[in-house]
C-alpha cells in the first residue's frame, strides 16, 4: 500500500515551539525525505482554548515564517482543524467536515500527482518508441532506479534502527523489512536488464 501523504499535527495552544517539538519535527522530517514534503500537511490543532482568533493566528503565521518555512517552500500544505468558531470569525466547517476537508488536501494532491505521472509516462513511452530504447535506460527509468534505491536506502536504516532496540519482538517486523529490501532489489536488477537478456534468461530458464 502506497501513503498518499501523511498529516502533521501541531498543538498550536503551546506558548512557544518547545525543544521537543523541534526534535520531531527534525525526525519527521528525516523520516519523510526532502522529496516527498509535498504529500504533508502541517495541521494546527486546539484553537478552541483560546476566547479569540488572533493569538493563535500570530501562532500559525510563525510556524510559517520560521519552524515550517523549509516544508513549506517543499511543497507542505498548511491547514487548521477547528472543532468550533472562535470570537470574531465563523466557520462553515468544523469538527468532522474540517477533518474531512484536510483529508481531501491529500486526496487532491493525489489525484493530481497522478495525472502528472500519467501525462510524464506518456512522454516517455514516445521518446521508448522514437529512439527504441527500452524502459531502463530512458529517464523515466533512471527516475524509477534512483527511488528504489532511495527507499531501499531507507528500508535498511529502519531495519538498523529495529536490531539496535535489541526487542525479541520486533524479529517478526525486521524479517518482514528484511523481505521487502530483497524485493526492491530484485526489481532494480530486472530495471537494469534489457529485453533481449530478458528472452535469453527465460529461454534458459525454458530449455
Amino acid at each position: 500500500m502506497v501513503l498518499a501523504g501523511v498529516i502533521y499535527l501541531h498543538d498550536i495552544s503551546q506558548d512557544r515551539f518547545t525543544d521537543t517539538a523541534r526534535r520531531n519535527l527534525s525526525k519527521f522530517n528525516h523520516l519523510c525525505g526532502e522529496a516527498s514534503l509535498e504529500k504533508v500537511v502541517l495541521v494546527s490543532s486546539k484553537w478552541e482554548r483560546f476566547s479569540d482568533f488572533y493569538v493563535p493566528a500570530a501562532r500559525e503565521r510563525e510556524l510559517e515564517d520560521r519552524h515550517w518555512k523549509f516544508m513549506i517552500e517543499k511543497g507542505s500544505q498548511v491547514a487548521r482543524f477547528r472543532l468550533r468558531s472562535l470570537e470574531g470569525e465563523n466557520l462553515e466547517k468544523t469538527g468532522t467536515q474540517s477533518a474531512w476537508d484536510i483529508i481531501y488536501l491529500i486526496r487532491k494532491r493525489q489525484e493530481e500527482e497522478k495525472r502528472k505521472v500519467f501525462h510524464n509516462f506518456g512522454i516517455q513511452i514516445q521518446q521508448m518508441v522514437d529512439s527504441k530504447k527500452f524502459i531502463p535506460q530512458t529517464e523515466a527509468g533512471k527516475e524509477l532506479n534512483y527511488s528504489l534505491k532511495e527507499f531501499i536506502d531507507m528500508q535498511k536504516q529502519l531495519v538498523a534502527l529495529e536490531k539496535d532496540t535489541g526487542d525479541l519482538d520486533q524479529e517478526a517486523k525486521i524479517a518482514e523489512m528484511e523481505g521487502t529490501i530483497r524485493r526492491l532489489e530484485e526489481q532494480m536488477r530486472s530495471l537494469k536488464v534489457s529485453l533481449p537478456q530478458r528472452l535469453k534468461q527465460f529461454l534458459k530458464k525454458l530449455f
